[in-house]
């Protein structure tokens, strides 16, 4: 039987196979670590930082959202000059965040982002049922 490591890797495979513009896949757990990493897009060092960073605005966006009365958050998109960022929520408190090119049409991003974490939210849920 597979890791759950092994099993994250092939879902974030997935996601990145959806299109040739998506370049890489993080997740983060709800302490600001990378559970798992894939994709040219994210350099190694840099993956504690981003870690933290993905975790406070998710976090960020929860409260904004509450205050603002929008119900709960499921994504938060940053759109940049050279790619866009995708973060959704994974089981209510991890994020997945998509990577890609400016190129790649929203609603292919999203539609990769939100199967990807629907087969995470069902391995995060069944690893927590065996601990």
């Amino acid at each position: 039987m597979e890791t759950i490591g092994v099993q994250i890797k092939k879902v974030m495979t997935d996601i990145m196979s959806e299109s040739a513009g998506i370049e890489g896949a993080l997740v983060v757990d709800s302490n600001g670590f990378v559970v798992s990493a894939i994709g040219a897009a994210i350099r190694e060092g840099a993956q504690d930082l981003i870690g933290g960073i993905i975790t406070s605005l998710a976090n960020m966006a929860s409260k904004t959202g509450k205050e603002l009365g929008t119900g709960e958050i499921e994504s938060v998109i940053i759109e940049g000059k050279e790619r866009n960022i995708l973060i959704t929520t994974v089981a209510h408190r991890d994020s997945l965040v998509v990577l890609a090119s400016k190129e790649t049409p929203l609603g292919i991003l999203f539609l990769a982002a939100r199967k990807g974490a629907q087969k995470l939210q069902g391995l995060l849920m069944q690893n927590q049922t065996k601990e």
